[in-house]
């Protein structure tokens, strides 16, 4: 995006010079630069300037970045990238700092340090680490994306076996390390033999969610690994995978719940990611009610249930290492077995319903069809108020 100020060139003393001599002083602490606590306000812009064009050192800032944000900061060095304040965009840069953020929301990347950059990037051994870093960190977002926990040695296997890069697992280790080391907190970490999605190291409602209880509910399960092409898709955090029962259900939430059809892509997809990420039906029915379900609407109600549960069903899950719980159940008929209450549940490991169902309207005193036992207005039929 095109700003008026037509691709202004910023000095990195002009950027920091806009800056109070107290957010100077942080920038010193998180940087740790030394600087006398009585150093005048262009003595700590020198100290940091210095700093910041270090060569040694932002070539260590751009190996830990990954493929998306090295884009991100050649596309702010080649043109005005206006951003609310708000904004996510570019947090990497921001917070090291790289570039900086002008009062009318312009993305600027000072011209010395570009020029560092170029330099760096010529490097044909900055260049091959780059380039090598760019497919682990696809691979890596791939796996957790899909998988959620996935053991090094597995990992390794696929990379290697559909790059042939022979990468080996000290210099994975080192790697994520050092990248840790700059990043913090990041999509993925190295944990126990694991590398796990950021939501493992996570605050949910005061604990740390523990990828240990995921790892118990894979069991011995064998991954399940996709073609290249596919694996890779996994990359974006917001990919949805449009099987059949996907478009089935995106086709009932148009056609029964009168939603137009782009309208009805969207809460599909919502749908189908939440239950990736462990939405269990309560979940799921107060997300549909928004949208004109209600429990009123027996006939409606049943009809949701069948198409919901085959999309269940048939949605790659991490729960059964990227398997869909059909898929898993045919690999491993006693998984069925394990469900027992239904409020204890996470999407992926719900039960095949659809033959259960029949096509038959359910109605509240019913069993519920998800199998645990339960009257229906007790179960799935219990919509979160």
């Amino acid at each position: 995006m095109k700003n008026q100020s037509e691709n202004k060139v910023y000095t990195l003393a002009e950027v920091l010079g806009k800056h109070t001599i107290a957010e100077l002083k942080q920038m010193t602490q998180v940087l740790e630069v030394k600087v006398l606590s009585k150093a005048k306000k262009q003595e700590i812009i020198d100290a940091l300037s210095a700093k910041l064009l270090d060569k040694e050192l932002l070539t260590a800032w751009l190996l830990a970045a990954g493929k998306q944000e090295i884009e991100e900061l050649e596309l702010a060095m080649a043109e005005d990238v206006v951003i609310a304040e708000e904004s996510g965009r570019f947090y990497y840069w921001r917070n090291l700092p790289v570039v900086f953020v002008t009062g009318d929301g312009v993305v600027v990347v000072p011209s010395e340090t570009a020029a560092v950059y170029n330099e760096i990037k010529s490097d044909s051994e900055y260049a091959a680490k780059r380039a090598r870093i760019d497919v682990m960190d696809e691979y890596l977002m791939s796996c957790v994306n899909l998988y959620r926990a996935i053991d090094i040695t597995t990992f390794l296997s696929i990379l290697n076996g559909q790059t042939g890069m022979n990468a080996k697992r000290p210099e994975l280790e080192s790697w994520l390390k050092d990248r840790e080391a700059v990043r913090g907190q990041q999509m993925y970490f190295f944990e126990g033999g694991y590398i796990l999605s950021e939501e493992y190291r996570t605050k949910k409602e005061g604990e740390v969610v523990d990828y240990h209880q995921l790892l118990e509910r894979q069991g011995a399960m064998s991954y399940y690994i996709p073609a290249k092409s596919e694996l890779l898709r996994y990359a974006d955090p917001y990919y949805v995978e449009k099987t059949p029962s996907y478009a089935a259900f995106c086709r009932f939430i148009q056609v029964r719940l009168g939603r137009p059809e782009n309208e009805a892509a969207v809460i599909g997809s919502h749908i189908q990611l939440i239950m990736r990420h462990g939405a269990m039906p309560k979940d799921i029915f107060a997300e549909m009610e928004r949208f004109g379900l209600t429990e009123e609407n027996e006939e409606l109600m049943s009809d949701f249930i069948t198409v919901m549960m085959d999309m269940y069903n048939n949605t790659r899950m991490p729960e059964t290492r990227g398997f869909t719980t059909v898929e898993a159940q045919k690999a491993d008929p006693s998984r069925q077995k394990k469900i027992a209450n239904a409020s204890e549940i996470v999407t992926s490991s719900m039960p095949i319903v659809k033959n259960r169902i029949g096509g038959k309207k359910i109605y509240p005193n019913d069993l519920c069809p998800c199998g645990s036992g339960k009257k229906y207005k007790k179960c799935c039929g219990r919509v979160n108020k």
